[in-house]
């Protein structure tokens, strides 16, 4: 595990702390990865990324994956919409970095949660891909 790996499990355990009210009050929407083909998507406010309000995030089988910010709640409410649309084809998607830089956006390719009596995914296919799905334009960059 890298410093930045470090970092991150650092920051989502003081999640609490950093947004100031737990994720159930600050959800917009959600769809779990059993309720989705194996990919959830997550919607939720946030106050961490300064000029953003809230964030959507791909919930795959080994992480939660930012991967569009938006000003408003409505903007959000469509963009939940969009990725959830989107998702039953990703492969890959360009996790949202942040903190002015500190972490960089990354590519990262997807692992669909298995369904009941399928056999189970490797939680080392953390593995970095060359491939992306344009289908869903990618916006809400801090750079």
């Amino acid at each position: 595990m890298d410093d930045l790996e470090r970092l991150v499990k650092v920051m989502v355990g003081l999640e609490g702390v950093f947004m100031g009210a737990p994720i159930e009050e600050r959800r917009v929407a959600l769809i779990l990865p059993e309720e989705n083909d194996g990919l959830g998507v997550s919607t939720v406010q946030i106050n961490d990324m300064p000029g953003w309000e809230y964030e959507t995030a791909i919930l795959d089988a080994n992480a939660a994956r930012p991967v569009e910010r938006y000003h408003t709640i409505a903007e959000a409410e469509a963009g939940h919409l969009r990725w959830v649309e989107a998702s039953t084809t990703l492969v890959s998607v360009i996790r949202l970095g942040g903190w002015g830089g500190a972490i960089p956006d990354t590519e990262f390719k997807l692992q669909r949660v298995p369904r009941p009596g399928q056999e189970e995914v490797s939680h080392d296919a953390e593995a970095h891909t060359g491939a992306v799905d344009v289908s869903v334009p990618v916006r809400g960059h801090n750079h």
